[in-house]
């Protein structure tokens, strides 16, 4: 330190008596010597140092002796970052690695969890808090010792978007930073992260969750695809509403409050739609209570809670139109029908979406054991099912035939009614009675749990089990349809809908600026529509496709005598 405190002490004097032909030279000398010493510091954490080489640097004018300090700063956090993200996909080829050596040595139960739990994943809070430390070490460095100068606040963005915009892994940041909100809003949130150690969870109060959302968005601003981060925030926004998972409503609205500051209304007007109708269909389910109540409907034998979404603001689900319910949620389906197109609007349609419902079943076991069963609507279609037959079992075709649930959403509820942790329903695979070579056959269909076609069902009379509660988990069923509410950007619909978006947009903005120009060049109009998107950074060639899409839908026009200009059509 004391060498380097000499050279930097010398420096603005060897700089102001070089001559002007030597100036460029000089400088270069001076980058380098600056350049080397400020590294040491850096990595090293010389605070103190670097305090007293920004004062010394800050001398010379024209920002010369700041400007390679910046660079540096720019070098080393990008370093940093960088360094970071490598090491979490090698960890998550490792990962992989010893999934695929313990397939082939071990295809034991234990072996497949270990591969499921071993699986990569958005949910990394680990990766995303060593992300904030480096973004918190750094703005403090700039605030603190130098001053919050402008160049270096430059440096440390020009960084962190040089690899906030990196791929990691499979997934992209935008998947870890709307990952770790979703963790911190949750219901249960807590400061312990995973991978860790320790099993001792700490929930975190409502200013320290506040604390953390603005050390997101901050991290937020450097994506370049602002538009990603915000569908899968939202369709995850979506899932913690509509399962009641949400920790606090305040917070959901101070997170997009945040959103909103930096990016506008209209990125979060959806996210606000959401919200606004649930506190609307708050009042709407009061006054549904009292007109049950009054009009003496659903025989007090159930309750009924329904959340009215406006379709434009959620997510898109599959709807499961054709499903027969039953007589017990029919009723309830009519009776909610009735009170809302009649009674409260008659310029609405309602498209039930039974994938996202829940029951709460009381149900009795061999005549004595009583238990509330927490299902999914369409396991409870399933379960009703068995209340209004005789015949006590009933074939995998017979219940896809009356339920007309799609097949491979019936074998997951099957599946999970049936080879879960809690088997409310027996599963009889077709060959149990045979005998001979077919019997070793049987125990194998027996002891598997995947669900045939063959198979057959019955009322499980004989369960047990200490909990009068319990909450009977399904398999997700957004990878059986093609559904926009998937919640990764590894999702093949979510790619898609981002895609059908991003055109819209570029098409919007191409419109609004023949709008105003009436006459563009086509380098003119590629470079403009680039500095109007702000959300998303689109490709030339997207922009080009665009251009090309509009002059068919006769927008707009090639100039007769140069192909490279285009006219406006009114």
């Amino acid at each position: 330190p004391k060498q380097i405190r000499y050279i930097l002490v010398t420096l603005p004097l060897v700089t102001q008596s070089s001559n002007n032909n030597n100036n460029n030279d000089n400088n270069d000398n001076n980058n380098n010597i600056i350049g080397y010493g400020c590294k040491y510091l850096f990595v090293n954490d010389c605070v103190s140092d670097l305090h007293i080489m920004f004062k010394l640097l800050a001398r010379l004018k024209n920002n010369r002796g700041l400007t390679p300090m910046a660079e540096v700063l720019t070098q080393h956090v990008a370093q940093q970052g960088n360094a970071r993200i490598d090491q979490l996909i090698q960890s998550q080829i490792g990962n992989n690695n010893d999934d695929n050596n313990n397939n082939n040595n071990n295809s034991s139960k234990k072996s497949a969890d270990k591969e499921k739990e071993k699986e990569p994943s958005a949910d990394d809070p680990a990766f995303v808090r060593s992300i904030i430390a480096l973004h918190e070490k750094y703005t403090e460095l700039i605030v603190v010792h130098f001053q919050s100068n402008a160049l270096f606040q430059k440096a440390l963005k020009d960084a962190f978007i040089s690899f906030m915009n990196r791929d990691v892994g499979k997934f992209k940041t935008a998947d870890l930073l709307s990952t770790y909100a979703d963790r911190l809003l949750r219901t249960g949130n807590s400061s312990s992260g995973g991978g860790g150690s320790s099993n001792v969870t700490t929930p975190l109060t409502d200013s320290e969750i506040e604390v953390q959302l603005e050390r997101i968005v901050q991290l937020f601003t450097y994506i370049v695809d602002k538009d990603l981060f915000s569908e899968i925030y939202r369709n995850q926004l979506a899932k913690r509403l509509l399962n009641q998972r949400s920790a606090s409503d305040e917070m959901e609205r101070v997170m997009i409050g945040k959103l909103k500051l930096r990016c506008g209304s209209q990125f979060t007007s959806k996210m606000e739609g959401m919200l606004n109708d649930l506190s609307v269909g708050a009042d709407h389910q009061l006054e549904f209570e009292e007109y049950v109540k009054k009009e003496n409907l659903l025989d007090g034998k159930a309750e009924l809670q329904v959340n009215v979404l406006t379709t434009g603001h959620w997510p898109t689900f599959k709807t499961f139109d054709n499903i027969t319910l039953g007589p017990e949620l029919t009723n309830c389906v009519k009776v909610f029908q009735k009170f809302y197109l009649e009674i409260k609007t008659n310029h609405r349609r309602l498209s039930w979406i039974y994938s996202l419902g829940h029951v709460l079943i009381k149900a009795v076991f061999n005549n004595t054991n009583k238990y509330e069963l927490n299902v999914t609507t369409l396991q409870a279609v399933v379960l009703f099912y068995f209340n209004h037959t005789d015949d006590n079992i009933q074939s995998f075709n017979h219940l896809l035939e009356t339920t007309n649930i799609p097949e491979e959403a019936l074998k997951r509820i099957l599946h999970s009614l049936s080879c879960g942790k809690y088997k409310v329903l027996k599963r009889i695979p077709n060959n149990e009675t045979n005998t001979g070579d077919n019997k070793t056959n049987s125990k194998e269909n027996i002891s598997s749990k995947k669900i045939y076609n063959t198979d057959s069902f019955q009322f499980n009379n004989s369960f047990t089990c200490p909990l009068r509660k319990i909450r009977i988990p399904m398999a997700n069923l957004e990878d059986i349809h093609s559904t926009t509410g998937a919640a990764s950007s590894t999702s093949t619909a979510l790619t898609k809908k981002l895609e059908d978006d991003r055109s819209h947009a570029i098409e919007a903005a191409i419109v609004r600026i023949m709008k105003i120009r009436k006459q563009f060049s086509h380098q003119q109009l590629i470079a403009e529509v680039l500095t109007q998107l702000s959300f998303f950074r689109p490709n030339p060639k997207v922009i080009k496709k665009c251009i090309e899409a509009l002059i068919d839908r006769e927008y707009l026009e090639r100039d007769t005598t140069n192909p490279n200009i285009f006219k406006y059509l009114a």
